[in-house]
């Protein structure tokens, strides 16, 4: 008799801990499916601003059914602007880019009025995703093949400007993150849209535009400009 009740209580215990745990089984807050149905992003986390602690907003990429890989779009505290308070927008600008717009960027930009990002994989293999920062707009960049390259668009901008992209091949090989500066007091001379180009080479990426130097820091390192992009189409 003890026995029995011993196992319908565990039994009892083991169902209760199974019902918690699945009630924190992270489910996505949002699920993005591209325009020609063949891509889907997940997003994850929490979107608003933590009162204490840190949010964390997470990209599960996929190709149809099949998981590619996971990506950090944001990370904040309670002084950090929320997820949610940066990006106002989701859209796809193209069956394999979504972007993350930001308040001032919520129309699509194109080739007559925009400045453009050329991002070009100047090597054998595929690549992945891409993810990149480009004015106040976030963009991933799905399934680049090999020795090929894709534009992106945003609102024209003289103001100061931070590009940074990494991502990852199709073998799991990380492509390192870098980022590049490019400031105002350059721009506000030059009456004309800005073209800059992210070139993957090997596993890193380099960042530079047309028209004008950027600049790293620590140590500070001038970017010479580039008489055009790779890949460009």
């Amino acid at each position: 008799m003890k026995k029995a009740a011993l196992g319908i209580a565990f039994l009892l215990w083991t169902t209760i801990i199974g019902v918690i745990g699945y009630s924190y089984v992270e489910k996505p807050f949002e699920i993005l499916i591209s325009p020609n149905g063949r891509y889907k992003v997940e997003l994850y986390g929490d979107k608003r601003r933590p009162w204490f602690f840190t949010n964390t907003v997470s990209a599960k990429i996929f190709d149809g059914q099949r998981f590619l890989s996971e990506t950090d779009l944001h990370s904040g505290d309670w002084m950090d602007s929320s997820f949610e308070s940066i990006y106002k927008k989701y859209v796809w600008v193209d069956d394999n880019i979504i972007s993350f717009r930001g308040i001032q960027n919520q129309q699509i930009a194109n080739e007559q009025n925009g400045d453009s990002l050329v991002i070009s994989n100047n090597t054998e293999r595929e690549i992945r995703f891409v993810e990149l920062a480009f004015s106040v707009n976030r963009f991933i960049v799905i399934n680049l093949p090999p020795h090929s390259s894709q534009t992106i668009y945003v609102n024209h901008s003289k103001a100061n400007e931070y590009i940074f992209a990494m991502g990852e091949f199709s073998d799991g090989q990380k492509i390192n993150l870098k980022g590049v500066n490019f400031a105002e007091k350059s721009k506000k001379n030059i009456n004309e849209l800005f073209k800059y180009c992210a070139s993957i080479e090997n596993n890193t990426i380099l960042i530079n535009s047309v028209q004008i130097e950027g600049y790293k820091t620590n140590p500070l390192t001038i970017i010479p400009r580039a008489e055009k992009c790779s890949q460009e189409k």
